[in-house]
């Protein structure tokens, strides 16, 4: 009964503990949600902040290049004067955010200003030596300061921008001051919205805005208050630090380092945006999971001691049966044959791979070891050794076993003794013929023929000795054993054709030239297919390449005559009615210059294969010039022609990188012979050419003369 009840204090000392830990977890994980959940909002504001910074500096260039104020600097009359003051005071009115306007000479003194309650009568220095604002297009931004206006005082920044009459000719400062509460009072909707108090503060920790009351916090609370007199602990943390999360006695704060700037000051000034959530806040949203978990502690802690009492209870049944069950429980999950066998050879459990390696029709509990495996008594007494662990080799029918024994449980039960031992088995017939199997498929890749396996991005995982063979010969070297850079040496895009295909489930196949730095020039077949995972995701590529003999073969000379022949005999079968209607395309792919660079003749049939796979079969084709592709449609208007062609060449966009396919259309009843019809399309192929981007030109409709 003592360790009953140690065991039962034990469990109620645990689960209380377990309790306190959760609640504590639950309350750190709260604050952490809040903190990323504020840092988003917080980042928000800065941005929204930034935006309205630039709309700022946007309105100041607007004012410092307005036509009054050039007026004013060119003919600075008393009219000029009143018309200037006086839309700069209609707009100081109307726009709350604008508190006033001035302009100073280039020596700093003020000429002209909507109202004198703040503004120097100097310049700072710091402004006029500013080099920076040498350029036209740049802006100096002050350092937020208090003013009052209205006997409240109210934070300020300006933005100044030199002016010039004409250009080089620099003739003052245009002074813009800012209602900083106004700026970022654009995200106060934002803000509201979704019910986050926040403090700014500026570079040297001086709040000018807060939204929310941060009384009892260590935050400065009137504007103007210095955090580093309020909570310089707090100030030292945040210092050097673009943004974080501190934990405080009363509250838990998070804060970003935004910089107020629109994108073209010459100067920056830096601000830290702050929220908070206070303690008591987060403990309040939590007493009721908090009791919620402690309800849940004490119906575990019950069920824990009851659990406890129950097997306490059940302590003095029969510890043989269940031990057995525990342990074949545990060897029913092993993929291998396994046999638990007693010390009298017979065989207690056996798993679901013994059953495969016997025979489901065979009952294998409670039936005798020698009968299994045509064992003698001598055998199998020495099979079932309790001192070691060791392994034989047995001959079952056709099947050569190996049999690992080990003893598995030795106990002395009052008179009795208990030996279970455990038996492994290895069918080594599968294991030789997966051997020979091996063997097999090495043989198989090596052969003259290169065998690659790679994956989607080039990397070789497996080579046959043909291709090692392969590189020594072509005197190659393959950086990082990546095939993608071997093929995009010797043509460029090659590898994204194939992949292409690949994940397209389509067989591919190619042939490129291949050349080195000793001048060798051969050719090389590439075949390839896409191996897939479950998933259905492209996990390999099988690669087979071959050398074969450089052959690119010459145009035919008959070629061109027999193309125009075959056009020709196409034309007279067509009666008046259907000549009238036909229309032809010319189809020109080949490279700029009138040589063939290596891979070229590969790279001009496979985009002359995909535009004929583009149409229908009843669109009559020859094969024109070298690179050019001949097609005739026997009915059809030019303009829905074109958008057919122009699907074609936006398909093979991301192969044309050289916008080197250009397209002619042409098609008139009044010129229904193949010379004609020949001479327009040459006409638009060479209008097509000069065009930029996609070459598409039509030469006639069946209505109107050439374009």
């Amino acid at each position: 009964m003592g360790l009953l009840l140690f065991v039962c204090l034990s469990v109620i000392a645990i689960v209380c503990y377990g309790v306190v830990r959760l609640n504590n977890a639950q309350t750190q994980l709260e604050k952490r949600h809040w903190a990323d959940h504020s840092f988003n909002q917080l980042q928000t504001v800065a941005n929204m902040t930034s935006e309205e910074m630039g709309n700022q500096i946007r309105r100041t260039g607007f004012f410092a290049s307005s036509s009054l104020l050039s007026n004013y600097l060119n003919y600075p009359n008393e009219t000029n004067q009143e018309r200037l003051q006086a839309n700069w005071e209609y707009y100081t009115e109307q726009l709350a955010s604008m508190q006033g306007l001035a302009f100073y000479d280039l020596n700093g003194n003020l000429e002209l200003s909507t109202t004198n309650d703040f503004m120097p009568q100097k310049l700072e220095a710091k402004v006029i030596n500013d080099s920076a604002l040498l350029a036209n297009q740049t802006f100096y931004t002050s350092e937020m300061q208090l003013h009052p206006i209205d006997g409240k005082d109210t934070p300020l920044f300006y933005l100044v921008n030199l002016m010039e009459t004409t250009p080089g000719m620099d003739r003052g400062y245009f002074v813009h001051y800012i209602s900083a509460e106004q700026v970022l009072g654009t995200a106060a909707p934002y803000l509201a919205q979704n019910n986050r108090p926040i403090v700014v503060l500026d570079e040297y920790g001086g709040l000018f805005y807060q939204r929310g009351s941060s009384a009892g916090l260590a935050l400065p609370y009137n504007l103007g208050d210095q955090i580093t007199e309020v909570a310089p602990e707090l100030w030292q943390q945040m210092q050097g630090q673009a943004f974080g999360r501190i934990a405080g006695e009363e509250a838990t704060y998070v804060y970003i380092k935004a910089s107020l700037a629109g994108g073209i000051e010459t100067n920056r000034h830096d601000y830290y945006l702050i929220s908070y959530i206070r303690n008591d806040q987060i403990q309040a949203a939590l007493t009721r999971h908090h009791n919620v978990v402690i309800g849940i502690g004490v119906i575990l802690g019950l069920l824990a001691i009851a659990l406890v009492i129950t097997i306490f209870t059940l302590h003095n049944e029969t510890a043989t049966r269940k031990y057995s069950h525990k342990l074949a429980k545990r060897l029913f999950s092993v993929g291998s044959p396994i046999l638990i066998v007693s010390k009298s050879q017979r065989v207690l459990y056996a798993n679901d791979g013994a059953r495969h390696l016997f025979g489901e029709q065979t009952r294998l509990e409670d039936s005798s070891l020698k009968s299994l495996l045509g064992f003698d008594e001598a055998q199998a007494q020495k099979l079932l050794k309790f001192d070691q662990q060791h392994n034989i080799g047995i001959t079952m029918g056709q099947r050569q076993l190996s049999v690992n024994v080990e003893c598995l449980a030795h106990r002395r039960m009052e008179d009795s003794s208990i030996e279970l031992f455990i038996l492994g088995l290895t069918d080594l017939s599968q294991v030789a013929q997966l051997e020979r199997n091996n063997k097999r498929l090495h043989a198989q890749l090596d052969s003259a023929q290169m065998n690659l396996l790679v994956t989607p991005d080039g990397k070789i995982e497996n080579a046959n000795p043909a291709y090692e063979s392969f590189l020594a010969d072509y005197h190659l070297e393959l950086p990082g054993n990546n095939l993608k850079t071997l093929l995009e040496q010797q043509q460029a895009n090659f590898w994204q054709r194939l992949t292409n295909h690949c994940h397209s489930h389509k067989n591919f196949s190619a042939r490129i030239q291949l050349s080195n730095e000793h001048n060798q020039s051969a050719a090389l077949e590439v075949s390839a297919k896409g191996q897939w995972s479950k998933s259905d995701q492209l996990r390999y590529i099988s690669v087979q390449m071959t050398v074969v003999a450089n052959s690119i073969e010459p145009l035919p000379v008959n070629q061109l005559n027999d193309s125009q022949a075959a056009l020709e005999r196409q034309l007279e079968r067509l009666s008046d009615e259907d000549s009238a209607g036909i229309q032809l395309m010319l189809f020109d792919v080949a490279p700029k210059t009138s040589t063939f660079e290596n891979g070229e003749d590969e790279l001009i049939q496979y985009l002359t294969q995909q535009i004929e796979l583009d149409f229908p079969n009843t669109w009559q084709r020859w094969h024109w010039r070298p690179g050019q592709l001949m097609v005739l449609v026997p009915k059809g208007e030019a303009q829905e022609i074109y958008y057919r062609v122009r699907k074609v060449h936006l398909a093979l966009s991301s192969l044309d990188s050289e916008h080197r396919i250009s397209t002619a259309i042409t098609g008139n009843p009044h010129l229904a012979d193949a010379d004609g019809l020949y001479r327009q399309l040459n006409i638009a192929l060479r209008r097509a050419k000069q065009m930029s981007g996609m070459k598409i030109c039509i030469a006639f409709s069946k209505q109107s003369a050439a374009v």
